[in-house]
């Protein structure tokens, strides 16, 4: 590939490269305070050999808009390679994502031609995937990635082809035996394995204080001060705590909310402006009714739950975003309100799993310590509701002097569980018998009362079952 990229979409700008052989031994530039730095590892898996390269370099993109993470009209290069370990130093604190990355192609090729360096795009999934938050003073792990490159670019997605053009313009027009011939050669690749885990974490900046930075004691101090440094990003500390308000946790996803609904709606320019102004009503509500002192009140998880369903509606959950954030408190709150830790969302990543991967300590306590309470009180509602069957069914009893009563206590749903039933599947077939037993117990009630003349028993809701499981000693469901 041109060891010029083009970084800048549509311009003349082009910006110098250093291959793999020019690599920095040592970085240049001392540690900002105002900064952050990410690292990361990418292994490409190569379709015409048996053997893989690691990246020389990888590209990023600052995520201000949506738009930015498949389109957007510059690429950050990294800054420093050690080995197989890729770093951008004193990145400028914000969201950022790998879109791309480059390795030296000319080693073993078996093709005549000027071919230096290859170009991987990687596919809009798996951008996503890597997103994390860079904060000053933080040092980030992106993640250790292997990646399965393939020729077939006619088969690229839009973000594949908008950063292949960015970086080979010539060598994304053409075929793979053309591209050999020149020095525009491009991939696309699919991520085989993605690791973000405390242990991976763990591996990757130990290795880079051993090796990568040993020579350089400002770097190597950044990187032992790791777990004391503000941490919004995937990796996160360790130590678990919130690390920003859940007003601003709060704010953020309700503008991510309403840009897409208004995005969704035909208002792309505006979506900024009518984002903002929606938001505004809804942080002076959550304040005025102390929300985040106290986010589990009425109208605190009323406005939760409203940002829960557009967030489910787009594949993800409050409970995912507070777990994956260290929101702990808005964590007990969803799960209060009957969301499951264990549930996945649309990526299949579970809040526990995603808690887990952050370093999210105390969050993680809680969903663990938390998991199975969905499940625990629709038991016991479940309970309750059948004791009050049985009540009321002794009431009628005692009416009809030893007839016939209304319904007879067998009567009530409670249907096996599924063989590999999932928590979720568990909590949906818990909540559809509970419901369906309180008709039960309504009809019960009222033939009961029209056949002995009787006036009527109080209508039974999920909130009586609630407040009659929450008594001590309430009985669990069989």
């Amino acid at each position: 590939m041109n060891k010029t990229l083009a970084l800048a979409f549509g311009l003349a700008a082009l910006q110098a490269v250093a291959p793999l052989a020019e690599a920095k031994s040592v970085p240049v530039e001392a540690p900002d305070p105002g900064r952050g730095t990410i690292g990361i590892t990418v292994n490409v898996i190569r379709p015409e050999t048996t053997g893989s390269h690691p990246a020389d370099a990888v590209y990023f993109v600052r995520v201000v808009e949506d738009a930015d993470r498949f389109a957007a009209k510059s690429l950050i290069p990294s800054t420093y390679t050690k080995g197989k370990n890729v770093y951008l130093l004193n990145a400028e604190p914000g969201r950022y994502v790998a879109v791309a990355c480059s390795f030296n192609a000319a080693a073993d090729m078996g093709f005549a031609g000027a071919v230096d360096d290859a170009a991987v795009a990687f596919s809009e999934p798996d951008i996503v995937k890597t997103e994390v938050e860079v904060r000053a003073g933080a040092v980030v792990f992106m993640g250790a990635i292997e990646a399965q490159s393939a020729t077939r670019t006619q088969e690229a997605d839009g973000a594949q082809s908008h950063y292949l053009r960015m970086m080979g313009p010539t060598g994304a027009t053409r075929d793979f035996l053309a591209q050999t011939r020149t020095e525009q050669l491009v991939y696309i690749a699919a991520f085989q394995h993605f690791e973000r885990a405390p242990t991976a974490e763990a591996e990757f900046w130990g290795e880079a204080a051993r090796r990568d930075f040993r020579k350089d004691p400002a770097w190597t101090s950044r990187i032992a001060g790791r777990s004391a440094a503000p941490v919004g990003a995937a990796a996160g500390s360790g130590s678990g705590s919130e690390t920003r308000s859940s007003d601003d946790f709060v704010s953020a996803i309700c503008v991510d909310v309403n840009r897409a609904k208004a995005r969704a709606t035909g208002s792309p320019k505006e979506a900024e402006t009518i984002a903002s102004m929606a938001c505004q009503t809804v942080m002076t509500d959550w304040a005025a009714h102390g929300c985040s002192a106290n986010p589990d009140q009425d109208p605190c998880k009323k406005r939760l739950r409203s940002l829960d369903g557009s967030l489910k509606n787009s594949g993800s959950s409050m409970l995912f975003g507070a777990a994956k954030a260290g929101q702990t408190s808005i964590c007990s709150t969803m799960i209060a309100m009957g969301n499951d830790p264990n549930a996945p969302i649309s990526t299949g990543s579970t809040p526990l799993m995603i808690a887990t991967a952050e370093n999210r300590t105390e969050t993680v306590k809680l969903l663990t310590e938390r998991g199975d309470e969905p499940v625990k009180e629709l038991e016991a509602e479940l309970a309750a509701g059948l004791a009050k069957l049985h009540e009321d069914n002794q009431y009628f009893a005692k009416l009809a002097d030893g007839g016939e009563v209304p319904k007879e206590d067998a009567a009530a749903p409670l249907p096996e569980p599924s063989p590999g039933e999932t928590q979720a599947q568990k909590i949906e077939r818990l909540t559809r018998s509970r419901d369906s037993l309180i008709v039960l117990i309504n009809d019960n009630a009222r033939a009961g009362a029209e056949k002995y003349h009787v006036a009527p028993l109080p209508l039974v809701t999920v909130e009586t079952l609630r407040e009659a499981a929450s008594k001590e000693g309430a009985p669990r469901a069989p």
